[in-house]
């Protein structure tokens, strides 16, 4: 289709090979959710996983071995979402704000994420592409990111803790201990 691709000089090489880094680095950059929708996912799978019981951000930072300063970012959107409860003071925590068969995760992905601009075309502001008026990809890449949303759209937090004892053992094994303590007590009760 293209030809065969010229000899290169081998001054050329490394000039290529860099260019090809860069290339890879800003694809992979761009086709991945930010941390902030990685670990909004996680913390609302910890908080199902842990339900009815109350999650503290130390339990999830040390948990997810993250900055309990960056949890409390994510736990205030969760809240203003309306995915989260947040209490605070001494007996506080945080809760589901909702069922977690209620909690689609292609709903929090578009509410967390900044955008989902796979091609800087996508973009109002600063597209530079010259051939966006006539090119097809655009159209490639809106029907993907729609089909990628879609499926989202199937799975929900609880579809994600279906294994919660599994998760709990790997999250936080003192939670897992709680956990079978709980689900003993209420099988006795019943």
């Amino acid at each position: 289709m293209f030809g065969p691709l010229p000899a290169l000089m081998p001054a050329e090489a490394p000039v290529l090979k860099l260019a090809a880094r860069s290339l890879t680095s800003k694809i992979s950059r761009h086709m991945e959710l930010s941390r902030f929708t990685d670990y909004a996912l996680r913390v609302l799978m910890y908080a199902a996983a842990r339900s009815p019981q109350k999650v503290t951000l130390r339990e999830l930072a040390d948990s997810y071995r993250v900055s309990q300063h960056h949890l409390v970012k994510i736990v205030h959107k969760l809240g203003t979402l309306g995915y989260l409860h947040n209490q605070r003071g001494r007996s506080g925590g945080i809760y589901l704000g909702r069922a977690a068969e209620d909690i689609r995760v292609g709903d929090v992905v578009r509410h967390t994420e900044t955008h989902l601009n796979f091609v800087e075309c996508f973009s109002a502001h600063g597209n530079q592409c010259c051939i966006t008026p006539a090119c097809q990809l655009k159209g490639v890449f809106h029907d993907a990111r729609d089909a990628f949303l879609q499926v989202l759209d199937t799975c929900t937090i609880a579809d994600l803790v279906k294994n919660r004892a599994a998760l709990l053992r790997l999250i936080h094994p003192i939670a897992s201990a709680k956990m079978g303590a709980l689900s003993y007590s209420l099988h006795q009760a019943t």
